[in-house]
């Protein structure tokens, strides 16, 4: 496995506040190898849809003891079922930390490409070449077929929880498209009625609802309209990928995430 993706900077978190910090690789002197750092990932699940030749950011949230020797001895990560070649930067950047807890934030870039990807597990590779698993729950992403469909006003990126959207959308091609509907297999469920008619440069308001089950923490979904093109093919386009919990991760949510990790990893 290389290690040249995993940067070494100053990085942003994912909404400031608990996710905030340094992005962070092993530098500092190492402690005994093949200890497994006492940590657990939020369970996410996420279905998402890229515009075709785009990547996605995954942020894998993790739970970690604040004196765990994870921010001294990570090296990179990679994820099974994810193809090394689709992975781009890994980026591991510290927290919040609450009492005895670090949070921390595991941003892997991902270009699913034309093959739809399924994880449900990353693994980490630590300075002296020891590898752990870990479950991070369901993920699904995939590459959309089409780009007919924008968002035409603010759509939220991130949400504390799952409620409804209002958003404007606009059919930026150059023909007319019909049967626009919402798709509703990611988590996502109509309220505006589907099936209607987007005119060139026309603008529609739509409702809708994120369905969120309570056996996640996080969870990740894309907003994305299904329509027909004048010579009679189907596409699919995404409008807004929305983050729920993220913004706002509770002592709550650390204690839950943090009961996992005696339980939750595998050394390789």
């Amino acid at each position: 496995m290389t290690h040249r993706r995993v940067l070494a900077r100053i990085g942003a978190g994912l909404a400031g506040g608990a996710l905030g910090g340094a992005a962070l690789v092993g530098c500092a002197p190492q402690p005994a190898p093949t200890a497994d750092p006492a940590l657990a990932f939020a369970s996410t699940s996420a279905t998402v849809l890229v515009s075709p030749d785009e990547s996605f950011t995954m942020n894998l949230v993790l739970v970690a003891d604040s004196e765990s020797t994870l921010f001294d001895r990570f090296v990179d990560a990679s994820i099974p079922g994810i193809p090394e070649a689709a992975i781009g930067t890994v980026t591991l950047v510290r927290g919040d930390t609450r009492g005895r807890h670090a949070i921390a934030n595991l941003q892997v870039e991902v270009t699913p490409g034309s093959t739809p990807l399924v994880a449900d597990t990353v693994t980490l590779t630590l300075v002296d070449g020891a590898e752990f698993d870990y479950p991070i729950g369901e993920w699904r992403m995939s590459e959309a077929t089409g780009t007919g469909i924008e968002p035409s006003s603010d759509w939220p990126a991130l949400m504390t929880e799952c409620s409804s959207i209002v958003g404007d959308i606009e059919n930026t091609s150059a023909a007319p498209l019909s049967d626009v509907t919402l798709r509703t297999d990611a988590g996502v469920s109509a309220v505006t009625p589907v099936g209607f008619i987007l005119d060139v440069g026309a603008v529609r308001e739509v409702e809708l609802k994120l369905d969120c089950a309570p056996d996640f923490d996080m969870y990740v979904r894309t907003i994305a309209f299904d329509y027909a093109q004048q010579d009679g093919s189907t596409a699919t386009s995404p409008v807004q990928t929305v983050q729920v919990g993220y913004a706002d991760i509770s002592d709550e949510d650390v204690a839950r995430i943090a009961e996992r990790a005696p339980q939750r990893s595998m050394q390789r």
